[in-house]
């Protein structure tokens, strides 16, 4: 355990430098050091002895790959879920009128839209 907090102290400046540079967010690359160094305790046993730093090295990209992948996902069904909710606000009532116009105005907001329920009768 020792030679891990060593591992950890001399490595984790360049793993959330190299993390941050990627995902351009220090809560979002501080959290995924901390991934990157539970991986690299759980893999410790698959190292095969060349290049610590390379192999360091590329579970942070991965990691930061993997997290920019879901970031990305999850964009695409927010923007999906935005085009399909619009489409149905075709019916000219206030409160789907009301629901549309605050889509448009807090774009960075539109995760709050699948909370608010219509009742259309």
């Amino acid at each position: 355990m020792k030679r891990f907090e060593e591992i950890v102290d001399q490595y984790q400046d360049y793993v959330y430098s190299l993390c941050l540079g990627m995902v351009r967010d220090s809560h979002v690359a501080a959290d995924i050091t901390q991934d990157v160094f539970i991986k690299i305790y759980t893999s410790i046993g698959s190292y095969r002895q060349e290049g610590f730093k390379t192999w360091i090295s590329r579970i942070a990209t991965n990691k930061s790959i993997d997290y920019i992948r879901k970031k990305t996902r999850e964009k695409e069904k927010l923007v999906s879920f935005d085009f399909y909710t619009e489409s149905l606000l075709i019916v000219d009532t206030p409160e789907s009128l009301l629901l549309l116009a605050s889509s448009r105005a807090f774009p960075s907001r539109k995760r709050v839209v699948p909370q608010i329920t219509l009742k259309l009768f």
